[in-house]
């Protein structure tokens, strides 16, 4: 008799049973909710199947299969399930979306009373064709106005390859071209890419260059890109005041700061706001630091403009620097 009551309880310690939730229905995964894909080129399209069941005693519907990337798909085989019902959940990395090692989740939401997301987890190295040293993207940090940058990208193909003549997007006056490497082979050729670009006056610059894939065939256009900054610029801090409709004047202040100028002390007279509008006032400090502290005055008239025609946009400027910019909103609009 001992024994057998022994054998019960381990058997019930090693599988409890399932408690239905008072006739709701709760999702949970049979099995593993990490899977790996293991080791791929970027051109394919590797995917895993999860089995996600209803385990309550109710019914369950799937309300929503959430991504955290455009980097991978996800959908569910069927959305509604009775009790003890189950659905397919398919991952499925889209191709030219990844580089190396990878570790990417979705989330099933259902109906559910508080009941938390599954989580669902893909892994895996995804090998490109194509290595670009530094990498795809260059900072190139903040210049001074006028000056050059000098750069280039290293390129190698893991596999047969051929490349065609860059389109090149740029803020600025920009020279690239694309280069054999010496000691490039056919079955493993490289590239050298040089950039040189010319900042612009005052404020940011971008320069997007697109290499079209010849060979292989119906491949995306290979994307580098070099960005940066030149000379001065005005920054708002906050960028979005909240104004809410009111009978009396409302104030709000924002500070303004100085970034690529060293030892520059902002004047309040300096500073222009636009547009100048009704109901709108503004009057600025000088700070320690040597950044401006403004005051925006708000009138009832234009809190009910704001509040039935969307965010009022400012422009801050001062001389010999690139423009801020903030806005008026109503307290629940989203800022942007």
């Amino acid at each position: 008799m001992k024994s057998l009551f022994a054998c019960w309880l381990a058997c019930l310690i090693l599988h409890p049973p399932v408690i239905l939730a008072g006739g709701r229905g709760f999702a949970t995964v049979d099995g593993a909710d990490t899977k790996a894909l293991g080791v791929f080129r970027d051109s394919e399209s590797p995917s895993a199947a999860f089995t996600v069941r209803n385990a309550g005693g109710g019914p369950l519907k799937i309300t929503r299969v959430m991504k955290t990337c455009g980097c991978a798909g996800a959908e569910a085989d069927r959305d509604t399930l009775a009790p003890g019902d189950s659905t397919t959940v398919r991952v499925t990395v889209e191709p030219y979306s990844l580089e190396g090692a990878f570790s990417k989740s979705v989330f099933v939401l259902t109906d559910a009373a508080d009941a938390q997301p599954l989580r669902l987890t893909v892994t895996g190295e995804c090998v490109p064709l194509f290595s670009v040293r530094p990498s795809k993207s260059v900072d190139a940090g903040r210049l001074p106005n006028g000056a050059s940058w000098e750069g280039a990208f290293e390129l190698a193909a893991s596999a047969p390859s051929a490349l065609g003549a860059p389109a090149v997007t740029s803020d600025c006056p920009a020279a690239v071209s694309v280069e054999t490497q010496a000691g490039s082979t056919a079955e493993r050729p490289r590239w050298r890419v040089p950039v040189k670009l010319c900042a612009p006056t005052n404020g940011s610059f971008r320069c997007l260059i697109q290499i079209p894939v010849l060979a292989p065939t119906n491949r995306p256009s290979l994307t580098l890109e070099v960005a940066g900054r030149a000379g001065s610029e005005l920054f708002a801090v906050p960028a979005a005041l909240a104004v809410p409709v009111s009978g009396e004047t409302v104030v709000r202040t924002l500070r303004l700061r100085l970034s690529g100028s060293r030892g520059r002390t902002l004047a309040p007279a300096e500073l222009r706001t636009l547009p100048e509008t009704e109901g709108l006032g503004v009057r600025a400090e000088t700070e320690p630091g040597g950044g401006l502290a403004v005051s925006i005055t708000v009138s009832p008239g234009l809190a009910k403009r704001i509040a039935g025609g969307g965010p009022f946009p400012l422009t801050f400027a001062v001389p010999g620097a690139a423009t801020a910019a903030a806005a008026l909103r109503t307290p629940d609009a989203p800022a942007k």
